[in-house]
């Protein structure tokens, strides 16, 4: 599940700590909180996501809420908007962990997955979307 650069990092300046003061209070290397709020990397660790949430004297919960709540809104809605929205979160987690790498793999997996002609069909149709 992922956590919004946005509220990473309003809540550590609704604590009042810039940056490398969180890393002193954490342990967690600033230039780790950097990337956490540009958004180019997320929270995964539930250790690292505990050491940042008692640094700011939060729970995991109040971390969380925001995040449970649209994935119980989307759950909710047509399930059709809720798989799409489910594929596209776990297709950018998968790039994001292991970039293209991880893409390939799961190409090679979806292939194993669907086989060989039908995947072949798929993909001739991607192929040929543009023409």
């Amino acid at each position: 599940m992922g956590i919004s650069a946005d509220k990473l990092k309003a809540l550590r300046k609704q604590k009042g700590f810039s940056q490398e003061e969180l890393s002193k209070v954490s342990g967690i290397p600033v230039m780790t909180i950097r990337s956490w709020e540009q958004g180019s990397r997320t929270p995964r660790d539930i250790y690292v996501i505990e050491r940042f949430c008692n640094a700011l004297e939060i729970s995991i919960d109040d971390l969380l809420h925001d995040e449970l709540a649209h994935a119980e809104a989307m759950r909710n809605s047509e399930i059709g908007d809720y798989e799409e929205v489910r594929i596209n979160t776990l297709t950018q987690s998968i790039y994001d962990k292991d970039n293209l790498y991880g893409i390939l793999k799961l190409l090679d997996r979806f292939i194993d997955t669907v086989g060989k002609k039908r995947a072949i069909e798929i993909m001739e149709e991607f192929a040929n979307e543009g023409n």
